[in-house]
């Protein structure tokens, strides 16, 4: 089995303005100045939460979603006729910090590589 350490070190830098990342196995991390209800979409799945900051992890499929260190922990997913979506989108808050980055997926040999 994977695990996200073994991911997330195989991981690069991408900036949200260019759209680098659109599509792709993304970790984001952002934290917003205020505590409160901030409206995400992170390539088309709904990534919104209740909270200061939170850690994302988004494949073609699904999300997860850690709120505030980890004290709270969802998980979305896609209707099979929206997962070519690429839309990304912050529509409430002010955002403190904003990293984005590519992380190999499971399913494109991410697994296999990790392992050695």
């Amino acid at each position: 089995m994977c695990t996200t350490k073994q991911l997330v070190r195989k991981r690069k830098r991408c900036h949200p303005a260019t759209k680098s990342c659109a599509g792709r196995s993304t970790e984001v991390l952002v934290e917003f100045d205020d505590v409160g209800r901030h409206e995400l979409i992170i390539n088309g799945i709904d990534a919104s939460f209740t909270g200061r900051s939170a850690r994302i992890f988004t494949d073609r499929t699904f999300n997860e979603v850690y709120i505030d260190g980890g004290l709270e922990y969802f998980s979305n997913a896609l209707k099979p006729a929206d997962v070519d979506s690429t839309e990304s989108s912050i529509s409430s808050g002010k955002v403190k910090s904003l990293q984005v980055f590519e992380i190999k997926s499971i399913y494109d040999g991410g697994l296999e590589s990790s392992a050695k």
